[in-house]
């Protein structure tokens, strides 16, 4: 009955591990600070739509964040899971703000913004 139930048990935690990842979304990225401000919330919009909104928001998910720490985005738009450019906005504790447009993000992996504004992305080849 031991072993039996020991097969269940690895059986289910296979079946959750496997859930976990397919519901990872196409679009996920790391997000580092290197902006030397605190960032306190993220918009991202795929970007043919002209506005963002308020589901478009990453706030309370690891954010703030410091200059210095990371975050990982997970996001999966349910009706743009092949939405392959989309745009971002970071909003720092000040009000001020950075933004982008068109990024790849079914390739873009990794995004860290610098002080300037500038980001630097990694992508899958």
């Amino acid at each position: 009955a031991l072993v039996v139930m020991k097969k269940i048990f690895l059986a289910m935690f296979l079946a959750v591990l496997m859930c976990g990842s397919a519901f990872a979304g196409l679009q996920d990225f790391k997000l580092i600070n290197y902006s030397g401000q605190t960032i306190k919330s993220v918009y991202i919009k795929p970007s043919y739509r002209p506005k963002y909104e308020p589901q478009d928001a990453f706030t309370g998910r690891g954010l703030p964040l410091k200059s210095g720490d990371y975050v990982n985005l997970n996001f999966n738009p349910s009706r743009n899971t092949r939405v392959q450019y989309w745009d971002m906005v970071v909003f720092f504790l000040d009000d001020s703000y950075f933004y982008w447009n068109n990024l790849n993000l079914l390739k873009i992996y990794e995004v860290t913004i610098d002080g300037s504004g500038t980001i630097h992305y990694k992508t899958i080849r």
